[in-house]
């Protein structure tokens, strides 16, 4: 049992370490040392990358289903798996999400308009 603590807190101060390191490197390095250009201007495009890598797996599902509500009986399920892939909450509060982004170019509000749409269009789904 006191083997188990052990490994476990070293494992966790390792991550800390880490992480640490890894977001105080800019401020830790010396002044000299400065990234190239190219880095940095990669390093832009690196928050929208992000979301894009956590949203992108649940837009590419090919056999969705409602959310939150398994279907009760054979004909429920065959009108899901027949219902055309466009018209899913999800891919459709994308759409939406992406006008206001492109319209707005503001992260915050179309992550909130998306989550909106989202919501809206699964309780007028399911």
């Amino acid at each position: 049992m006191a083997q188990d603590w052990f490994y476990f807190s070293l494992v966790l101060i390792g991550m800390v370490a880490a992480t640490v390191f890894t977001r105080s490197a800019f401020l830790l390095l010396p002044a000299r040392l400065q990234l190239p250009p190219a880095v940095l201007a990669g390093l832009r495009y690196a928050p929208i990358a992000a979301i894009a890598a956590i949203i992108a797996p649940e837009l590419i599902a090919w056999r969705w289903t409602v959310v939150g509500a398994a279907p009760s009986s054979a004909v429920q399920a065959s009108a899901l798996a027949s219902a055309p892939f466009w018209l899913h909450p999800k891919l459709l509060a994308a759409a939406v999400a992406s006008a206001v982004h492109w319209r707005f170019a503001n992260m915050l509000l179309t992550i909130a308009v998306g989550m909106v749409a989202f919501w809206l269009l699964r309780s007028l789904t399911g």
